[in-house]
């Protein structure tokens, strides 16, 4: 079980939409649901994410481009910025 406190003008909003949706009996089921959905988009993103680096890898390889390791500034720097492009917030 966790406990967290809501904004009240978030918790309204939840509220008025568990009311007129019919999809959820209460707040708490929308918000598992959320949190649900959040954490599949994130590892969808995460898949796409692999799946271009590997991508990019193959081409860099096929144009002669030297295999050697990118380093994690590289990698954070190319993350952010394909984050941005996605309007993914980065914590």
């Amino acid at each position: 079980m966790v406990s967290f406190e809501v904004e009240a003008p978030l918790l309204r909003a939840i509220d008025a939409y568990v009311k007129s949706s019919g999809f959820y009996s209460s707040r708490s089921e929308f918000i598992k649901e959320s949190v649900r959905k959040n954490l599949l988009e994130r590892e969808e993103w995460r898949r796409d994410f692999r799946e271009r680096i590997e991508k990019l890898r193959k081409l860099a390889i096929s144009r002669g481009m030297p295999t050697t390791p990118v380093t994690q500034e590289e990698r954070d720097a190319f993350a952010k910025e394909y984050a941005k492009k996605k309007g993914v917030k980065v914590v």
